[in-house]
């Protein structure tokens, strides 16, 4: 998610994938398109598409263990078809500010709805505040780091 704060890219969205299988080049797996993110320009239709990618997008080789992390609105990403014998498999974790609006004004769900009960019934407020559910953060409370660097509820 791109916007400009005082005339420069500023970018609040942020993606880290780790691999637990191998990702074997070219046989499927994230994808994207290297570059600056701070280019300003739309890459063309068949580069989205992949129905002519020209060359511009790759699909990188990893272990398990490694990890893939991009600026989530920043750089023209996405998969190519799973072809590899075994399972893909990896842990996907997407950050975005609260001022990043993915859903359009969607309220959070709570912890106990998005959740079942038994994952969150002894959970402490602080530890509930991780376990909001998707969207733009409308009514989600926020954590707050202090110096000491303990986490605690924010106002």
């Amino acid at each position: 998610m791109r916007i400009t704060h005082k005339g420069e890219p500023y970018f609040c969205a942020v993606t880290v994938s780790w691999q637990l299988a191998e990702v074997i080049k070219n046989q499927g797996g994230v994808a994207c398109v290297p570059g600056n993110h701070k280019s300003d320009f739309d890459p063309p239709d068949g580069v989205t598409s992949c129905d002519d990618h020209m060359g511009a997008v790759i699909q990188p080789a990893a272990q398990p263990g490694d990890v893939v992390f991009f600026m989530d609105g920043a750089q023209t990403h996405g998969t190519f078809p799973w072809r590899n014998e075994h399972d893909r498999r990896s842990i996907l974790y997407k950050f975005a500010s609260r001022t990043a609006v993915r859903g359009g004004g969607v309220r959070v769900p709570r912890p106990d709805i998005y959740w079942d009960g038994e994952t969150v019934e002894d959970m402490s407020d602080a530890h509930l505040e991780v376990m909001w559910g998707p969207g733009s953060g409308v009514g989600a409370p926020s954590l707050e780091v202090d110096p000491s660097g303990s986490v605690g509820l924010g106002e």
